[in-house]
């Protein structure tokens, strides 16, 4: 189920957040935000089911860890 979400959920953005949280020493926390992503994939049935499960996610996190 990841495969599939890899080329949209892991792409440019990710990325340039990942290299921008990375540049401000945020890395263990963005480790944690990827795996997150990775296991509400795993955990989906369907592209909607993901992005439902995913913004349930997030608004359980802690805005303070946003970065």
């Amino acid at each position: 189920m990841a495969e599939q979400y890899q080329s949209t959920i892991f792409g440019p953005n990710l990325d340039l957040a990942y290299v921008k949280g990375f540049e401000n020493g945020k890395k263990e926390q963005l480790q944690r935000d990827v795996v997150m992503i990775r296991d509400v994939a795993y955990r989906s049935k369907s592209f909607e089911d993901f992005k439902e499960k995913l913004r349930d996610e997030i608004k359980n996190m802690d805005r303070n860890t946003w970065f």
